[in-house]
């Protein structure tokens, strides 16, 4: 009986171990995604291009939907490289003046960087319909005309205060060493 039992034991074992190894490769197999032609002209120049996306029922409101996600995240962008060129304020002083200098380095450009994102245009849009679920699937890059970092440079640089403290090359490394780490990021999703 313990021989039966031993045995019955072992096969049952023996059995669920093949079955259960025999699911596990079936789930492991990847797809690998394309990325969109429109994404990969984003990345090509984050400084001045976003990449956005959408789905709707209607597809312009779709294709709308993702280009404002487009310039949300290209004022996202630009925000950090602001902030990060903006630092050398905080390094150079610990003083009211260097706190104050950095808010107005900061408010700047977010200001030129609103009103370049105003007049934005569309490089590059894709619309995919989605039939079994009904929906539109929008993709679209966006661009600015011309390079944010110079262009808030060259206005920090125009204000007296501001520009004793400015140190134009600092700040354009801090802001495109920024925007390499953002493109680096987007690359590896």
């Amino acid at each position: 009986m313990k021989k039966l039992l031993l045995t019955l034991m072992i096969a049952g074992s023996a059995v669920v171990m093949f079955s259960c190894a025999g699911s596990k490769t079936g789930t492991s197999k990847k797809i690998a995604v394309e990325k969109d032609e429109c994404e990969l002209l984003a990345l090509e120049a984050p400084g001045k291009r976003a990449y956005g996306t959408a789905s709707s029922h209607k597809m312009q409101f779709a294709k709308d939907q993702a280009a404002v996600y487009a310039r949300m995240e290209l004022s996202r962008i630009i925000a950090a490289g602001v902030k990060a060129g903006s630092k050398i304020y905080d390094q150079q002083y610990e003083t009211q003046t260097a706190i104050e200098n950095k808010g107005k380095v900061e408010q700047l450009g977010l200001v030129i960087a609103d009103n370049e994102l105003k007049n934005s245009r569309i490089i590059c849009s894709n619309v995919y319909e989605i039939p079994e679920r009904s929906l539109y699937e929008a993709h679209v890059c966006i661009e600015i005309s011309d390079n944010i970092g110079d262009k808030i440079a060259e206005k920090i640089s125009e204000d007296e205060k501001l520009r004793i403290d400015f140190d134009e090359a600092r700040f354009k490394k801090e802001f495109d060493a920024e925007l390499a780490k953002y493109k680096k990021e987007r690359e590896n999703q």
